[in-house]
């Protein structure tokens, strides 16, 4: 079956980050129609998009199939708009008067040169951040970054950037 060979099988990423198999069939009434098994990276479409992805192919598409909200009053339409000039304005005098800060790994005393420095650890134990992630109740995620903003802030730090702030 297609969803046994595919469905733990990542999806390279030197090509489209999605997949479709179409499988025709015919039910017992002799009914013929075509079941389609649609498979994407995560960053291809969040859970609404996909929602209305999927919900587009069917016959009873519409507004109530997604989720519900009230309409927004004349009122507030009315200052959405009128406010809108407003906030262009300040937006754009946001932009033109304020300066750049100044890039954290040079702090602007040198100019980028596009060449890449390396670093590396020591090779981390994917069962032990396995075992830490759940002793903790969160994500791997969540530790790497952990991990890698620890990295940078001591980077930083060791750079002689005093204006850290630590969350």
């Amino acid at each position: 079956m297609w969803v046994e060979d595919n469905l733990n099988e990542k999806i390279p990423l030197d090509g489209p980050q999605w997949r479709i198999h179409g499988q025709m069939y015919t039910n017992e009434e002799g009914v013929t129609g075509m079941l389609m098994l649609w498979k994407c990276h995560h960053s291809f479409m969040d859970g609404v998009s996909s929602m209305a992805s999927v919900a587009s192919g069917t016959v009873n598409f519409g507004r109530d199939l997604f989720v519900k909200f009230t309409d927004v009053p004349a009122y507030k339409q009315w200052f959405l708009r009128l406010s809108s000039p407003i906030y262009f304005l300040m937006l754009t005098a946001g932009t033109v008067f304020t300066t750049r800060d100044k890039n954290a790994l040079t702090l602007g005393k040198k100019k980028m040169t596009g060449k890449l420095n390396l670093a590396s650890s020591d090779i981390l134990s994917v069962p032990k951040i396995k075992a830490l992630s759940k002793k903790l109740g969160i994500t791997i995620n969540d530790i790497v970054l952990s991990a890698t903003s620890t990295a940078m802030k001591e980077y930083l730090t060791m750079r002689g950037d005093k204006d850290l702030k630590t969350i």
